[in-house]
């Protein structure tokens, strides 16, 4: 291939690259703002994030609120964004995910190449349940070490979680949603294998309810 038809192809290539970002541009903007609780106080640690309308290729821009509840997010390509947080620990889901709407407000903002924009604010409404469980072996009644969660809500048959982690010691816990939901666990034995889930009394472990800011404890085994 001579110069000249290299030169060609790699402005063909070019276009075609700016052809499919469309109307998007690389920027530098930040998007600031507070996470509060249900009482208005400042939430530090949350983890915040900017999700972009239509996706977008690589990585999510997120960042962590300070001791004032405070964050900045560094945005890089023109477009609207919602933004929305999770704090796990005090019991917090992230109300873009399988848990639905009525979790926190959802923010959106729309960066263009002209000025940052408005600074937001994140609120949670609620706290979740929180379920926390001992999985063991059926049959050896040993700690299961880690395994797959997978769960639906009866309500929304499209919306589903399925978490795929460390049990340590056997030990798992979970935010739960605002009403009753299907759980199915899986172990991996080259594959992902299904396992039915039994409680103390034997009795099968299908669909749990949690209320909400509540903690329920259970030890389940899989056969």
């Amino acid at each position: 291939m001579n110069r000249f038809a290299l030169c060609n192809l790699v402005v063909l290539l070019c276009a075609t690259v700016i052809a499919v970002r469309g109307q998007e541009r690389p920027v530098a903007h930040m998007l600031t703002g507070i996470v509060v609780d249900e009482n208005d106080s400042p939430v530090e640690g949350a983890h915040v994030c900017a999700l972009p309308s239509g996706g977008l290729g690589g990585r999510v821009p997120c960042n962590t609120s300070n001791a004032k509840g405070e964050f900045s997010i560094l945005i890089q390509w023109v477009g609207t964004y919602t933004v929305t947080a999770e704090d796990l620990k005090r019991g917090y889901p992230d109300a873009s995910s399988f848990y639905g709407p009525g979790w926190q407000a959802l923010p959106r903002v729309t960066i263009a190449e002209a000025s940052d924009p408005d600074p937001v604010e994140i609120k949670f409404a609620q706290k979740a349940g929180r379920l926390v469980l001992t999985i063991l072996d059926g049959v050896t009644n040993r700690q299961i070490t880690g395994g797959c969660v997978v769960m639906s809500r009866p309500d929304r048959p499209l919306s589903k979680m399925s978490v795929s982690t460390a049990w340590p010691q056997g030990h798992y816990e979970i935010l739960t949603p605002d009403g009753p939901f299907n759980i199915k666990f899986q172990t991996s034995h080259v594959e992902w294998v299904d396992r039915k889930a039994f409680d103390e009394s034997g009795l099968p472990v299908e669909t749990l309810q949690v209320d909400l800011g509540a903690r329920k404890e259970m030890t389940i085994k899989l056969n």
